[in-house]
């Protein structure tokens, strides 16, 4: 073979390797832009309030390690909950968890509607739910969020 063979051979190589990486990059811009990935990903991540296909023993697992190991923060802000009147709501509240899922009700089973991030400033608007489910509102949307993911102070 002589030189121009083997240039040949690696030019086609490396403008392969360039457009699949190209292709790669688009790809994966793509799902990063699409909301229904962003969705999936933050169930993934720290999935604050769990998805309805999640087994009933995961919620019954962390509901117990949250009875055993009372958090602080969580104590103080559901006393505060008990203690507000309607006339002190909307409350700023800051949240705790890395990605938190927004819902559209109180409940594991309602749809996600959106997310909040760690120490992201929100307005508590109703906390009259037994289960510790409360109504925030941001400047996106509102919706609800357990309380337990709520301090009132940022991290």
């Amino acid at each position: 073979m002589t030189m121009n063979n083997h240039k040949g051979i690696i030019v086609i190589l490396m403008t392969i390797l360039i457009a699949g990486f190209i292709a790669f990059v688009i790809i994966m811009q793509h799902k990063f832009m699409n909301p229904d990935f962003a969705a999936a990903d933050a169930s993934t991540e720290v999935n604050s309030e769990q998805s309805p296909s999640d087994s009933n023993n995961k919620e019954a697992e962390q509901k117990e390690k949250d009875e055993a190991e009372p958090n602080n923060e969580t104590a103080n802000a559901k006393e505060e909950a008990e203690d507000a009147s309607g006339e002190d709501l909307p409350t700023t509240m800051y949240v705790t968890a890395s990605i938190l899922n927004v819902r559209g009700g109180p409940g594991t089973d309602t749809e996600i509607i959106g997310g909040v991030t760690l120490n992201q400033e929100v307005e508590v608007e109703d906390i009259n739910d037994p289960d510790g489910w409360v109504k925030i509102k941001t400047d996106e949307f509102t919706g609800y969020v357990n309380i337990k993911y709520l301090s009132d102070e940022q991290q």
